[in-house]
């Protein structure tokens, strides 16, 4: 019968076994193999080996049988090969041989000679099927998928014991499913559930075996295009999906049933074009698109991924109204404004000492003011932050003058305060001089009158008003030309003169003096002096200063080079610009019945002498000021 009308052609009895590539067909008669011609039946040809317990295959128009562990023409060739294994399986196509040992996997041509071999554990009852670009090898463990070329192993599926290979695809069967594979993935395409028991591929249809059933599945071998993705390397790390760096892009394609032959994509417009590797996308707006065929050319649908990217950070500025003087301080109430620009996503707002600003500030009290500010765009990217530092000072700085004139003798003391920055220096003129820089108080020693221009600066730049002021120095008239301006504690005292043995030491106001047993008012005065003090000033304190508890300090000036004297109780510790000259000097024993301790030292005109007296001294010190002869 032909397959299309299926009329019976012709017949032959006692045939156990046939075999044919298509062309050629050979049968099993009794004992020996025959071929028999196709069309009509009849006898070609006796052939001098049996089919029976013999394992054969065939490539193009020779038939090879393998027992042991070789391979040999049966009919059409006398090629044969001898391996150093038992040869298990055998499959062989067109492009030549594929043998399994229990060791080793041979690839071969059809020649027999030797492509590749692999290292591989095989079963005995394992089966082998080929293709022209793979290699499945089933066991009752798994099937593993080699790489007819290189054997090297593609993919591995555990639990699969029957396998067939055909339009790339890999068709798998267990006792649980029947599954079609990709090749080139090895991901599954489809599958059922059933016990399977054999397949067979034939003209395109899949044929499979459940029990006692034989379903055949038909179907396109491509029916899917390829699945385009565009990915990545970093996730959007900005504000609202932005970019804040310039991610590399990848465009990938998976294909369901075949393999993904190109991919084409095109960036921010223009043709496409083939895409062959990762790139790194601009700043801005990134538009990807990409479409790929599979090894069929079936063409996917044209995917589109949409980015924004900002790596610049955006720039702030700050504007400060009035502007500032010279010394970087403001005179008057300050405006402060900001303002930030970005060439990419945008500013989305600027921070002022943690506050989001969004109006002018305004500062009118005087004070040091700082400000931290930074901008931040849309993205997310954020400028370092900057300072300014604003000084205010509104007032200008206030002056005065102390004088204090006495005979031969002016002190003149200039004095300053300001608001805020504080008093940075005070110049001046006297008289018709050239102008000076004050740093301490001035003596002034030529009788007559004298004037005094001055004016003060305070250190952000500011300055009072010119003062001008008139004093008068007086004449000396012989008396008390030594000493001046003596004061105990801050409170002015008498300077005397001449000092002598009754020199009243206390001038009496009415001072309570019965804490004083051996002191009465009629011996404030002096019983003895050494004759080397007579004749010059001596300060003249209050019966008063008496009660004075503490801590206590004499100051005066002196008008001309002199030499001082000090009589001191010996419990008064004296500083070593003084030299002692004589010790226990009975002077007046109702303050010390052993005598005072005489001191003396040099003193230039003009210099101020400070004297300390502590709160464990007794009486005050004696001080007088002589001018020596020499």
């Amino acid at each position: 019968r032909t397959l299309e009308k299926g009329f019976l052609m012709w017949s032959r009895e006692n045939v156990s076994n046939i075999t044919s590539n298509s062309s050629v067909l050979i049968a099993q008669l009794e004992e020996n193999a025959v071929r028999i011609d196709p069309v009509n039946g009849t006898l070609v040809e006796k052939l001098p080996f049996s089919l029976t317990d013999t394992n054969y295959v065939w490539n193009n128009d020779g038939l090879y049988a393998y027992t042991g562990n070789k391979l040999y023409g049966l009919y059409g060739t006398d090629k044969a090969v001898e391996l150093e294994e038992v040869i298990l399986k055998v499959s062989a196509d067109s492009d030549g041989f594929v043998i399994l040992t229990e060791n080793k996997l041979y690839s071969c041509t059809s020649e027999l000679e030797l492509k590749n071999e692999g290292m591989i554990r095989n079963e005995k009852s394992c089966s082998l099927a080929i293709s022209a670009g793979e290699i499945a090898v089933s066991n009752s463990q798994a099937t593993v998928l080699y790489d007819r070329e290189t054997l090297k192993v593609k993919h591995v599926y555990a639990g699969s014991s029957i396998a067939a290979l055909a339009n790339e695809k890999l068709v798998l069967a267990d006792s649980t499913k029947l599954s079609v594979n990709n090749v080139y993935s090895g991901n599954e395409i489809w599958n059922v559930k059933g016990n399977i028991t054999a397949v067979a591929m034939c003209n395109g249809k899949l044929f499979a075996a459940d029990k006692n059933i034989l379903r055949s599945y038909e179907g396109s071998s491509n029916t899917s295009a390829p699945c385009v993705t565009v990915t990545y390397s970093t996730p959007a790390d900005g504000t609202d999906n932005w970019y804040k760096g310039l991610p590399v892009a990848t465009i990938k394609a998976d294909d369901k049933e075949t393999y993904v032959e190109s991919i084409w994509y095109r960036h921010n417009g223009g043709e496409f074009k083939p895409y062959t590797e990762s790139f790194t996308v601009v700043e801005g707006d990134n538009l990807i698109e990409a479409y790929a065929f599979d090894s069929k050319g079936m063409k996917s649908d044209i995917v589109t991924s949409f980015i924004k990217t900002d790596i610049t950070i955006p720039e702030s500025s700050i504007y400060i109204t009035p502007v500032k003087n010279e010394k970087g301080w403001y005179e008057n109430d300050v405006t402060v404004r900001f303002t930030a620009y970005d060439s990419g996503s945008g500013v989305n707002r600027i921070v002022v000492n943690g506050n989001v600003y969004d109006k002018p500030l305004e500062f009118t009290k005087e004070g040091t003011y700082e400000l931290t500010w930074y901008a931040v765009d849309n993205a997310g990217n954020k400028e370092e932050e900057r300072t300014e530092v604003i000084q205010l000072d509104k007032y200008n700085p206030t002056t005065g003058i102390n004088v204090r004139s006495d005979k031969g003798l002016s002190i003149i003391r200039l004095e300053a305060q300001d608001s805020y920055s504080g008093v940075d220096y005070i110049k001046y003129v006297l008289d018709n001089g050239n102008e000076k820089t004050y740093e301490n108080e001035l003596l002034i020693y030529e009788p007559g009158r004298h004037t005094i221009r001055w004016q003060a600066f305070d250190k952000s730049g500011r300055k009072s008003g010119l003062m001008t002021q008139t004093f008068v120095v007086q004449r000396e008239d012989g008396i008390g030309n030594f000493m001046a301006f003596a004061e105990l504690n801050g409170k002015k005292h008498e300077v005397k003169t001449p000092f002598s043995y009754d020199s009243q030491i206390y001038a009496n106001d009415a001072a309570d003096y019965t804490q004083w047993p051996y002191l009465y008012w009629e011996r404030a005065y002096l019983h003895t002096l050494p004759w080397y003090v007579i004749g010059g000033d001596y300060i003249q304190y209050l019966g008063s200063d008496m009660n004075i508890k503490g801590k206590r300090t004499v100051e005066f000036y002196l008008k001309k080079n002199v030499t001082l004297y000090m009589f001191a109780g010996p419990e008064m510790a004296v500083d070593g610009s003084w030299t002692l000259v004589e010790k226990k000097f009975g002077m007046q024993g109702h303050w010390y019945k052993d005598g005072w301790n005489v001191y003396k030292r040099k003193a230039s005109k003009g210099e101020k002498i400070v004297v300390e007296v502590g709160s464990n001294v007794l009486a005050l010190p004696v001080i007088t000021a002589k001018q020596e002869n020499n």
